[in-house]
């Protein structure tokens, strides 16, 4: 009888499982079909025959299809992860039912029926049907469906084990048979005690049966992985589904389908490798983009193995990605099937349930490998100058805080503080070599020059050129002083023989040299290179072509500033400063649309100041707050009255002083100075330095955040002169991009400036910036820019800064 049972057993199993093999929709087809046999033979093959199996362990052949069904519907919804298989199981459990109900009361009445003949002598009790046993029958199938199926998908979420899972959902399974076996009867015939002996006699059978269709369901989750794993990684049923009219759904399946073929395209052929992982970042999906950049196979993702974190190296600040509870973006460097690795820009957005768990991630990684190439260009320009290839001044500065820090550090141990010395070379009359034979016999002379230094460097020193015809070393490791003096003779004595340049003419030149000694000469590093200056200053007052060595005697330059510094208070208190307006054009229309506000200093004694003189002079004193605080209500005044003469909305830019954004209460004057001009926030722009961001990004960020907030726009100014960092951009709300005018002085001559300026507009447009170029001064370099769908430019092509009234005829004239 065992033999037979198990045959059964295996014979219902089998058909199922082989199903689960095929290709849709002949799949989907096969199952239907085998799930309304199965129902519409139960009803009558549980009056025909019963397997008693042991003692008090009985199966009717009821029981066998009951458990079919069951176990058949549960793979069914697995293979197909969809809410509407659900449905139409409902739907059909149902039909079969009403089907039973009638066919059963329709034989039953022609078995009775004195004309009819019944040849085989058919037993009318067969047919003989309850119609409330029926309806129960068929509410408790489904109401152990959707519960098995609801507690299906509240268990993906609390373990990550596909076996643990696989059990987990096999108990469940054999539970809810069980549970039907006690259920039916006690609805069905009542709570006797008779009932009650009746179902405690017949439970070893239930068990049973819920044991052996548990088997095969188990070995179909362990076996099938894949289609498991892929049931499980999968976006959670949307119940509302089960309830929906067939209108409503059509039209929703309409709306979705077109989506998930949109999305489907646009996840195929995106150039950007995108992917889909599960809560664990294992891959579940790649788009063909990603698997080309990664050097992997689609096979190797559908078998679930493939991690993020394995195929991608993540820096320390990406190392916490799978706990990410939102939007994540993070550059990072992956590797590709012939072993190189590459940079990429790597995002990942988590997806939740609607209990808000993270199931599964949305990523995104773009190579970026040829921008961080230019940004490595960009990072080498901003610290090298570009004609004669040695060091700037910016990486002097920055070796100069360096030697500060370490200086400041071998105090604190009590040891020996390092000499060193600063010399500072300025070219004696170089303005005549430009004036007699032109810009390119001068650069070729600071050429000449920069090779003559580089052949007396030492191991370890550092050469700069810090200005137009100024260079400056570094000298480190120095026993005592008078090294330094020996360099500066060794400079002055290679300088004093002829130059000849390309066109041979044969130039003399010569220097003027100081010198700052640390610590012997001076003990506050930041002053070295203010202190190298007044030396050779006074060298050249006192004879060009010498060196000296700075004393703190050598005061003019502290004079000086003192003397800007008190002029520049009385200006301010006069209201001698003025704005002027230089205008942004759209390169697509040549239409004005914006305009960069500008100081100038207009002395009634010295005639006009120069920014450059007095900036940095009202940043060291503390006077930048106040004078930025002018120019930026100046400018919201001007702005509010063009408005309210008729003039459209336009931005104005007003430049940000790095001491402003760190020193300053930047976000509370900007918003006092809105308030009392009346000029609309969305229509302000403040330009911000890549230092003031960079070096003070924690106290930073949140100023720029809460200027956002208020409608504000942020503009990057002089980019590519600084960091130039990707990173940083992602992280700051910056709304433009603006190109520094020594960019565009080199177009279209210079090959690599050309370049770079096209990399830096596509880049700023991929970002989603406006980019703005300054410094225009030609058509061709206009007719550049447009080419490359730069969005704005400015510069005397155009315009220079000029006053407000200009400006407004400016305006008025298109």
């Amino acid at each position: 009888m065992l033999a037979l049972y198990a045959a059964q057993v295996l014979l219902f199993s089998a058909f199922p499982l082989y199903f689960s093999t095929l290709s849709n929709p002949v799949r989907q087809v096969c199952f239907y079909v085998w799930l309304g046999l199965v129902l519409l033979f139960g009803g009558y093959l549980g009056s025909v025959y019963t397997l008693p199996l042991a003692e008090g362990v009985a199966i009717s052949g009821g029981n066998l299809c009951y458990g079919a069904f069951m176990m058949s519907s549960v793979l069914f919804v697995i293979v197909e992860r969809d809410i509407f298989i659900l449905r139409n199981i409902v739907r059909l459990v149902i039909s079969v039912d009403v089907f039973n109900f009638f066919l059963s009361w329709l034989v039953s009445s022609s078995l009775q029926h004195e004309g009819v003949i019944n040849s085989n002598n058919t037993p009318v009790q067969l047919f003989d049907v309850s119609a409330p046993l029926i309806v129960l029958g068929g509410v408790l199938i489904i109401a152990e469906l959707l519960f098995l199926l609801f507690a299906f998908e509240k268990l993906k979420r609390l373990t990550s084990s596909l076996y643990i899972s696989a059990l987990a959902y096999t108990l469940l399974f054999s539970l809810a048979l069980c549970a039907d076996g006690i259920l039916f009867p006690l609805i069905g015939f009542g709570m006797s005690q008779m009932v009650i002996d009746m179902v405690i006699g017949n439970l070893g059978g239930k068990v049973l049966l819920a044991l052996s269709f548990s088997l095969p369901l188990l070995l179909f989750l362990c076996i099938n992985r894949s289609a498991f794993s892929r049931y499980l990684n999968h976006a959670p049923f949307r119940w509302g589904l089960l309830v929906m009219s067939s209108e409503r759904l059509m039209q929703d399946m309409q709306r979705n389908e077109t989506r998930l073929q949109q999305a489907a395209v646009s996840f195929d052929h995106a150039s950007e490798g995108v992917f889909i992982t599960d809560s664990q970042l294992r891959l579940t999906r790649a788009n063909p983009a990603f698997l080309t950049m990664l050097g992997i196979t689609e096979a190797q993702v559908e078998q679930g193995q493939q991690t993020v974190t394995q195929l991608i190296q993540l820096g320390e600040a990406g190392r916490g990605l799978s706990q990410a509870q939102g939007f994540s973006r993070e550059e990072v460097r992956y590797g590709q099937r012939d072993g190189s690795h590459r940079a990429g820009l790597l995002s990942l957005t988590p997806l939740r349930d609607n209990a808000g768990v993270v199931h599964s991630y949305v990523g995104a990684l773009v190579d970026i490998q040829p921008i961080k190439h230019v940004q490595q260009q960009l990072a080498y320009l901003a610290e090298h100058d570009t004609l004669t290839g040695l060091a700037n001044r910016r990486l002097l500065e920055e070796a100069l805080q360096d030697k500060s820090a370490r200086a400041r550090e071998a105090l604190i141990q009590h040891e020996e503080v390092p000499r060193f010395a600063l010399l500072t070379v300025d070219l004696d009359h170089f303005k005549d070599v430009n004036d007699s034979y032109g810009h390119p016999a001068g650069d070729e002379v600071l050429v000449e020059v920069a090779q003559r230094l580089l052949q007396l460097r030492r191991h370890g020193d550092l050469l700069c050129r810090t200005g137009g015809d100024e260079f400056a070393v570094l000298m480190r490791g120095l026993d005592d002083i008078g090294q330094a003096g020996q360099m500066a003779e060794a400079i002055l004595h290679s300088l004093q023989a002829p130059l000849w340049l390309s066109n041979h003419v044969q130039v003399h030149i010569s220097a003027s040299i100081g010198i700052a000694v640390f610590p012997d000469q001076t003990q506050d590093i930041s002053l070295l290179l203010q202190q190298a200056d007044t030396a050779l200053y006074a060298a050249k007052h006192r004879q060009r072509g010498t060196f000296a060595y700075f004393v703190p005697q050598m005061t003019e330059l502290a004079l000086n500033k003192l003397t800007i510094e008190s002029r520049l208070r009385e200006a301010m208190a006069q209201d001698h400063l003025q704005v002027y307006f230089q205008p942004q054009v759209q390169l697509a229309d040549n239409q004005i649309c914006g305009a960069e506000a500008l100081v100038r200093w207009i002395d009634p004694q010295h005639g006009i100041v120069s920014p450059a003189e007095f900036i940095p002079v009202a940043e060291v004193t503390g006077l930048i707050e106040e004078l930025g605080a002018t120019v930026l209500r100046k400018s919201c005044q001007q702005g509010r009255q063009w408005l309210d003469a008729g003039f459209a909305p336009m931005l104005i830019s007003v430049n940000i002083s790095p001491h402003q954004l760190r020193f300053g209460n930047l976000v509370r004057t900007v918003q006092h100075i809105l308030d009392e001009t009346g000029y609309p926030p969305q229509w302000l722009e403040l330009e911000l330095t890549e230092s003031a961001l960079i070096e003070r990004e924690n106290e930073v960020l949140p100023q720029l955040q809460a200027l956002v907030a208020m409608g504000i726009h942020l503009a990057l100014d002089d980019f590519g002169t600084g960091y130039s960092s990707l990173s940083y951009l992602s992280r700051f709300p910056i709304d433009t991009l603006k190109i520094d005018k020594s960019f565009l002085d080199g177009v279209p001559d210079s090959a690599r400036l050309t370049e770079l300026t096209a990399t830096i507009i596509a880049m700023g447009r991929n970002l989603g910036l406006r980019v703005i170029a300054e410094g225009v001064e030609t058509e061709v370099q206009r007719e550049f820019l447009a080419e490359r769908d730069c969005h704005l430019y400015q510069g005397y092509l155009k315009s220079p800064p000029v006053p407000a009234e200009r400006f407004a005829a400016l305006r008025r004239a298109g």
